[in-house]
């Protein structure tokens, strides 16, 4: 496993500051020349798209989209995300909902394209993502298609934006 220079926000604030565009052109040149790929970048782990709460869902979607933005200028291969937590309110309720939606919201406001990978979950507290069929349920309210198995311990993939599927 190589490690790369963190340039995605810290981990206690939900967005980062403005990534310096040449910092952006370095790394990515720096991928190319080392033979680095895939090149896969966690959300921050504040993100809670299930959130059942207002503020934390806004600030959730919205802290997504500027980690789609800049996966896209870093040329990631894929964002890896928490599902979330539904913090009481249910897998059925709303959780998966909210996930799909804001997954969709996060495209349409970024124009981003790189992957989304759905982290499975160990099923701690009011995670969501721990079965497949919770998994299922985020893909099939989505508006962004099928699903796909491509990094161990990450699955789905949503592709540019579209869910793939592989069996």
């Amino acid at each position: 496993m190589r490690l790369l220079p963190d340039l995605q926000p810290q981990s206690s604030y939900f967005e980062g500051e403005p990534l310096d565009p040449g910092e952006a052109n370095s790394f990515r040149a720096a991928v190319v020349e080392a033979g680095l790929k895939p090149v896969v970048i966690h959300a921050n782990y504040l993100i809670n798209v299930a959130s059942p709460k207002d503020e934390t869902y806004e600030k959730s979607v919205s802290a997504l989209t500027d980690e789609l933005r800049r996966a896209e200028i870093l040329g990631a291969d894929c964002l890896v995300l928490h599902p979330g937590n539904h913090l009481g309110s249910g897998v059925e309720a709303g959780g998966s909902r909210r996930i799909a939606s804001a997954i969709d919201r996060a495209y349409e406001d970024s124009g981003a394209l790189v992957p989304i990978c759905l982290e499975n979950m160990a099923g701690a507290g009011t995670e969501i993502g721990v079965s497949f069929s919770e998994l299922r349920s985020i893909i099939d309210i989505s508006e962004r298609g099928p699903i796909s198995q491509d990094l161990p311990g990450h699955l789905p993939c949503l592709r540019g934006g579209r869910i793939q599927c592989r069996n």
